[in-house]
């Protein structure tokens, strides 16, 4: 289950610091390494941990009906994407990754709330 952080206490968080890497009730371990977060949100959601996946994953949202989104997608490194919802109307979407083989990662619930 995902908890919500506020802004202030991200900003005390330093992730070059080993004694403070991102905690628990901030990003959700979805699977294989990978975490979310944050969720539910109103404008991006960050995925770190892809290099686990050892190549790139494909990354797709879905709304409800199971239609494919086509959201705007940041890569910052090989271990990071961030996804841009603030397009997007308030809603409840899955998160979807796959590795190079076409294999599940992982299926999350994505709450976008404006």
């Amino acid at each position: 289950m995902m908890h919500l952080v506020g802004v202030a206490d991200l900003k005390q968080l330093d992730p070059e610091k080993e004694e403070q890497k991102w905690p628990e009730i901030f990003a959700a371990n979805v699977g294989q390494g990978v975490q979310l977060f944050l969720n539910p949100t109103n404008n991006r959601v960050n995925i770190i941990g892809l290099e686990s996946l050892k190549t790139e994953p494909a990354i797709k949202v879905y709304n409800s009906l199971g239609v494919e989104l086509n959201l705007q997608m940041g890569w910052e490194n090989r271990n990071q994407v961030i996804l841009d919802f603030s397009l997007i109307p308030s809603g409840v979407y899955y998160l979807t990754i796959k590795d190079h083989n076409g294999n599940m990662v992982f299926t999350e619930k994505i709450s976008v709330t404006h």
